[in-house]
């Protein structure tokens, strides 16, 4: 089943589960529409296919409206500000999200993309959060591209657990990567800091289980490395000059 609505609509909301569990297959979501609550099209099996008007107002996708669908890909919105908890979570086809060059996105909620096939993804410079277990068991997630205008300030807890990346890039404006931001990240060799870096924090646990990871330099505004942040096995720390933290 298709749902279609005509080019004048003037749907500014989808509610709270108002098509959940249900037959659909395919929706296009119309120009004025500019928040999609809770659940709308939360356990739409057959679901396999969005589409957003070019000049789409939308702003807010909130928790689970997307989760257990069968979307392969998504082009998601310039206006879109917040992806909400569990929004794409356990999509099991979903291999592929696209961003707006121009994205106003600002946040990406928690487990949004949890347990998704994801290959690759790129952050907007404008995410300041990625949340808890945002990209969690993206087991096929190999590359992560983060630009050297990204706005990102936060890594939240478990963001990147047991993804396949090899490298990762923390921009200057990063300053907190959390509890267990890449834990069993096992194929994670290269951790490139952007110059001038505001990182201030490095949770417990951050990089364990990570044994590929050789060196690493610790940026001079460093103030905190918890407990069993890396793995330790044959690191090499280094540290930019006027660091005065030391590991």
């Amino acid at each position: 089943q298709k749902v279609e609505f005509s080019e004048d609509s003037q749907l500014i909301s989808i509610g709270e589960f108002a098509f959940s569990k249900s037959s659909i297959e395919r929706i296009n979501i119309p120009k004025k529409c500019e928040h999609i609550e809770e659940g709308a099209f939360f356990e739409c099996i057959l679901l396999e296919m969005v589409e957003f008007h070019p000049n789409s107002k939308l702003q807010i996708i909130e928790e689970r409206t997307f989760s257990k669908t069968s979307l392969k890909s998504i082009q998601m919105p310039k206006h879109i500000k917040t992806i909400g908890k569990d929004a794409f979570s356990n999509c099991n086809l979903l291999i592929n999200i696209d961003f707006n060059e121009n994205s106003e996105l600002g946040l990406i909620g928690e487990q949004s993309f949890m347990n998704t096939p994801l290959i690759e993804i790129k952050i907007p410079d404008h995410v300041k959060q990625i949340g808890r277990k945002a990209f969690y068991n993206c087991r096929c997630l190999t590359n992560v591209e983060l630009s050297k205008n990204s706005e990102l300030i936060s890594i939240e807890d478990y963001s990147f657990y047991y993804t396949s990346i090899s490298s990762i890039f923390i921009p200057s404006k990063t300053k907190y990567i959390q509890y267990k931001a890449f834990i069993r990240c096992e194929k994670l060799e290269n951790i490139t800091i952007g110059s001038k870096s505001e990182l201030y924090y490095i949770g417990n646990c951050a990089f364990f289980y990570n044994t590929s990871i050789k060196k690493f330099k610790v940026p001079a505004n460093v103030q905190f490395i918890e407990k069993d942040s890396f793995d330790g096995y044959n690191l090499e720390l280094e540290y930019e000059e006027n660091s005065k933290f030391r590991f």
